[in-house]
């Protein structure tokens, strides 16, 4: 028991397999390898990206405006709405599914470095404006 039978040329015989014998540490770290490399190669798309809630629609469209005139889009976050001010209405990386679908749908879809908005979601009217995108 725990040998392997070899043919007399030296071979493994065809029976053999090497996980029988491993350790399931060397299992675990194979598999997680294994996983890696498939992560690698499929990456999930993730995005930064700024956000300004305001209450309705007609002041998001004010703020668009504004922006849109030459207005630092970090400013005005800090001015228009209740976030920290340091944060300039930073969102942050994030990864396709991790927001609301209505922001996923601008965020993935639409163009970088611009203004987009107004999106409206259960917590109000959003501008958004995407800073970068992978994948």
């Amino acid at each position: 028991r725990g040998f392997v039978v070899v043919s007399d040329q030296r071979r493994p015989c065809p029976r053999f397999d090497p996980w029988r014998f491993a350790s399931i540490d060397a299992r675990r770290t194979h598999f997680i390898d294994r996983l890696n490399s498939m992560n690698r190669e499929n990456i999930m798309a993730r995005a930064r990206a700024r956000h300004i809630l305001v209450e309705t629609e007609e002041a998001c469209l004010r703020l668009k405006t504004q922006i849109e005139a030459g207005a630092d889009f970090g400013e005005m976050a800090a001015k228009h709405f209740n976030a920290h001010p340091v944060a300039r209405g930073d969102l942050g990386e994030f990864g396709q599914g991790q927001m609301v679908a209505e922001f996923d749908k601008v965020v993935f879809n639409d163009a970088i470095g611009k203004v987009h908005g107004p999106v409206r979601t259960q917590f109000g009217y959003h501008l958004l404006e995407i800073v970068s995108r992978t994948a």
